[in-house]
């Protein structure tokens, strides 16, 4: 047993030697079979599920038990897969279904068996899968979630490109080896991430959202390389689906290779066949940026020069002019011609006020003459009316004899029998007032 002598498993003891012959213990003769059996990949294996053994809840086991059975002759293989990992993949198994696992063959070492350490499985074939994304693909696009009007173009020259890529892989330094060579002053934002198995759905989301709050990235690039037809689920899960729709800035595609096409690059606003590409398509190339920069100024010097040319033979045939037609003699034509109407305007404007004058004082005697007819006819009205006022005063009735009588307070008399023999009263007559005391009431008729 070579791989015993060459220290290849880990925990063997020494064989013991009875004579010529070399004895192993089982403990180094197990660890030496299973340290030459997890060599060999991960690896598909398909068959029936039997003996389907998943802890119930409460018990303390963390590991699901299961045997995979050929259904053409009977040959079966003992399987583990972690609890966390079988309940995560929901896929409702029951004995007698058909499955594809992914996993490393393993030799339980303290009893000697082979089994198969489960990584993944699926029900066989990719018939579902493909089913269920293709009614996911069906329920985004009637949603419009593919439709072009949606689609954000992106930026010519961007302030900063943001990444998101698996950490160490080659998809990574594809897109950077690219576009630095293509962009040497680009400014990159990375954030790396899974980009396979249950968790990279919710790890990609995350980075979506964390990179669109980074200031300044105007395009974000989502890539990873090529890889198994599983490898690419979590590009298709409709949570990164829905979050790269929702997504402010352009998000650009780069999944896999050409034949690769995950859901998430319908939803993107840009795919491309490979991070080569996509560093291609996100940045401008430098070199015919500098050429456009270098024609343009040339154009604008062109365009400068002949700005000035066409000014300066515009002022020199202005200058001609100015030559031929004296600006003196236009200013002193001009001079006379405003003279003149100054002239022309004095004159009108103090005939117009000698009219004015004469209107005014022909309105002016007109006004005195209404009003003084007027004020003569008021004054007779007045002097009328004043004459009866003077006829109806009570003084004038006073004069004649009569007199008003008021009481102690003051209130006028107008019934004898108001006043009683003593009280004092006060007489009123046309010139003067009397205190008086009553003698005596009498009523007559």
């Amino acid at each position: 047993m070579a791989w015993a002598e060459q220290g290849m498993y880990e925990g063997a003891t020494e064989p013991l030697w009875y004579g010529e012959r070399k004895v192993w213990s089982v403990t180094g003769f197990v660890l030496g079979v299973r340290s030459r059996i997890v060599d060999i990949p991960s690896l598909w294996v398909e068959g029936e599920i039997s003996e389907l053994k998943v802890p119930r809840p409460g018990q303390k086991l963390a590991t699901v038990f299961f045997t995979l059975k050929d259904p053409n002759n009977g040959f079966m293989v003992s399987c583990t897969i972690p609890k966390s990992r079988f309940e995560a993949l929901k896929l409702d198994l029951r004995d007698g279904d058909l499955v594809q696992v992914f996993g490393r063959p393993d030799i339980y070492a303290a009893r000697g068996t082979f089994q198969l350490r489960v990584q993944g499985m699926e029900h066989a074939g990719r018939g579902l899968i493909l089913q269920q994304l293709e009614a996911l693909k069906a329920k985004l696009e009637a949603e419009g979630l593919f439709d072009e009007s949606r689609k954000q173009p992106l930026p010519y020259l961007p302030r900063r490109v943001g990444v998101i890529t698996g950490a160490g892989a080659a998809a990574q330094g594809d897109f950077l080896r690219n576009v630095y060579e293509r962009f040497p002053p680009v400014k990159l934002v990375m954030i790396e991430t899974l980009v396979q198995g249950d968790r990279a759905a919710p790890m990609l989301v995350a980075a979506l959202r964390r990179m669109e709050q980074v200031e300044d990235v105007d395009v974000i690039v989502v890539t990873r390389g090529g890889g198994a037809f599983e490898d690419f689920l979590p590009f298709s899960d409709e949570r990164l689906c829905r979050a790269i729709a929702a997504c402010r800035t352009p998000v650009v595609s780069a999944i896999g290779h050409e034949k690769d096409s995950p859901i998430s690059d319908w939803v993107a606003d840009l795919r491309v066949s490979t991070p080569t590409a996509a560093a291609r398509t996100v940045v401008p190339d430098y070199a015919e940026v500098m050429g456009r920069l270098e024609r343009a100024q040339v154009a604008m010097r062109r365009r400068g020069t002949d700005h000035v040319r066409v000014r300066r033979e515009r002022v020199t045939m202005l200058r001609a002019r100015l030559t031929d037609r004296s600006p003196a003699r236009f200013v002193e034509e001009r001079r006379r011609w405003i003279l003149g109407l100054r002239d022309r305007n004095r004159q009108t404007m103090g005939n117009r006020l000698t009219d004015a004058r004469r209107s005014l004082a022909r309105d002016r005697r007109d006004i005195e003459r209404c009003f003084s007819a007027r004020i003569e006819q008021h004054q007779g009205r007045l002097t009328g009316t004043f004459g009866k006022l003077r006829a109806l005063a009570p003084t004038r009735v006073l004069e004649r004899g009569y007199s008003i009588v008021r009481g102690a307070d003051g209130a006028i008399v107008r019934d004898a029998t108001a006043l009683s023999t003593g009280d004092s009263v006060q007489v009123m007559v046309a010139r003067g007032t009397l205190r008086a005391t009553v003698d005596e009431v009498s009523i007559g008729e």
